[in-house]
């Protein structure tokens, strides 16, 4: 059995900010924002998700087709 993580963090090392939200990843550091970073690779390898309550609703809440 494998179990790995592909996760975002702020650079001081938190997943969302005090308040729950996770807005810094539509700041894209990236010029090519097509760019994944691997993670369409990653997920291409994953048998199940694990994901809080708080990030599924924050997730439910994005405007597109659920994408896991």
């Amino acid at each position: 059995m494998q179990a790995s993580v592909f996760i975002t963090v702020t650079l001081d090392c938190f997943i969302a900010t005090p308040g729950g939200d996770i807005d810094f990843l539509n700041q894209h550091p990236s010029s090519n924002p097509e760019e994944d970073f691997g993670y369409n690779a990653f997920i291409e390898t994953v048998d199940a998700i694990v994901m809080g309550r708080k990030s599924f609703k924050n997730v439910l809440s994005f405007d597109c087709d659920w994408p896991y």
